[in-house]
């Protein structure tokens, strides 16, 4: 498992997150990016990576869990 976490103060609300995994991304009327849930599953691993790598601002990171 991984654990999403997010810099608010540098997240811009692109919305690239959302539109890569909706079920785990979303960002609200207020341009705010929040994770639907803050640990992901080993199945949705790969787009939590892609979401990552495509953030323009690298407000986004990932955590492994043990």
């Amino acid at each position: 498992m991984i654990r999403i976490e997010v810099d608010p103060d540098t997240c811009i609300g692109s919305g690239i997150c959302e539109s890569i995994a909706e079920d785990l991304f979303h960002v609200g009327d207020d341009g705010a990016m929040t994770p639907v849930t803050d640990v992901v599953s080993d199945e949705r691993e790969d787009a939590v990576t892609q979401a990552v790598a495509r953030c323009p601002t690298s407000a986004i990171r990932i955590r492994s869990e043990s």
